[in-house]
C-alpha cells in the first residue's frame, strides 16, 4: 500500500559500508543517543519485526537470504519461495521506509549504469540518491503494508501503514527487514504538481530536501532489467513521458494554510486533539 513516490525495493545487507563521521551523525539529539550497527543503521528499542502472535513461531527468513544484486529473482518470487517462513506467512508485513531528499549528486555518477537511452535527470530513483538515516524514524517515519489480499476479509482499511490487525508493528526494524519501501521527495516542479490531501509550499520543500546521511544505489539496478526484460525498442516507448511534468496551476500552500498544516501534523503525531482544553 504505497504512493506514487515510493517504490518497493530489496534491503539488502551493505556489501561495502562506510562509515559516517560524528559530524554527520550529529544532527540532533535523538540521533546522538541512537544506537547503529556496523552497517550505518539505527537500530532503536522502539522497533520491531514481530508479526502478529498468531504468525511468529514459523522460521523467519534470513536477511541474507536476500538474492545478490543483478539477480533476476522477482520480489514476487523470493515471497513465493518463501511463503511457509516468517514474516510471508504472515497477510500483513510491515516494511520501513527511506526518505530521500532532493540533493544531486555529480551527473556521471546520477548516469551510471543507465542505458545511452535514458535520460537519468527524469526519474528520482536515479536522480536522488541521499537519504535520512536508515532506521530512525526521523523522516522515514512510518511504515508502509505489504498484504497478501487473497487471505483477508476486511470491509474497512485504517490507514496505509496499519491497515488491520495483522499488520503488527508500524515501526518495523530497517536493520533485519527483507524489503523497504523508498520514499522520494522528487524535484520541485513535481512536488508542487501533485493534488493531494498535503498541502504544500516552497517553505516545506526547502525544509524536507537537505537529507544527507548516506547515498544509496539499491534501486539502480532495475531500469537496466527493464531494458532486458522489455527490450530496448518497447522500453523506450514504456518510459516515454516519464519525469515530463506540466506546468501546474499555483496550487502550493499559501504562509497560512501552510502553518496551519504544521500545527495539524504536529498535533497528529502527539495524538492532541483541538477539542481539548
Amino acid at each position: 500500500m504505497i504512493d506514487t513516490d515510493e517504490f518497493l525495493v530489496w534491503n539488502r545487507i551493505p556489501e561495502d559500508p562506510k562509515k559516517w563521521t560524528e559530524d554527520k551523525r550529529k544532527g540532533s539529539l535523538r540521533d546522538r543517543r541512537m544506537p547503529f550497527n556496523e552497517y550505518n543503521e539505527a537500530t532503536p528499542r522502539i522497533c520491531s519485526n514481530d508479526t502478529h502472535i498468531e504468525y511468529r513461531a514459523a522460521i523467519r527468513t534470513p536477511r541474507n537470504a536476500i538474492p545478490p544484486t543483478g539477480s533476476n529473482v522477482s520480489l514476487s518470487e523470493f515471497i513465493h519461495m518463501h511463503k511457509d517462513e516468517n514474516p510471508f506467512n504472515s497477510p500483513c508485513v510491515n516494511l520501513p521506509r527511506l526518505y530521500f531528499g532532493s540533493i544531486e549528486s555529480a551527473p556521471e555518477k546520477i548516469a551510471e549504469l543507465v542505458p545511452e537511452e535514458v535520460d537519468a535527470m527524469k526519474f528520482s530513483t536515479l536522480r536522488f540518491r541521499n537519504h535520512a538515516i536508515k532506521g530512525a524514524m526521523t523522516w522515514n517515519r512510518y511504515s508502509k503494508a505489504l498484504v497478501d489480499v487473497s487471505r483477508v476479509t476486511i470491509s474497512r482499511v485504517r490507514n496505509p501503514h496499519c491497515p488491520f490487525s495483522d499488520c503488527a508493528h508500524p515501526f518495523p526494524c530497517h536493520h533485519d527487514a527483507l524489503f523497504r519501501v523508498q520514499h522520494y521527495l522528487g524535484s520541485y516542479e513535481s512536488y508542487a504538481s501533485r493534488r493531494n490531501y498535503v498541502l504544500r509550499s516552497k517553505e516545506k520543500f526547502d525544509n524536507e530536501k537537505y537529507q544527507d546521511r548516506g547515498a544509496d544505489d539499491d534501486i539502480r539496478p532495475w531500469v537496466n532489467q527493464f531494458f532486458d526484460n522489455y527490450g530496448a525498442k518497447q522500453s523506450i516507448q514504456l518510459l516515454e513521458g516519464v519525469g515530463v511534468v506540466e506546468s501546474p496551476p499555483n496550487i502550493l500552500a499559501t504562509q497560512a494554510e501552510a502553518q496551519s498544516l504544521k500545527l495539524a501534523e504536529a498535533q497528529k503525531r502527539t495524538h492532541v486533539s483541538l477539542a481539548r482544553p
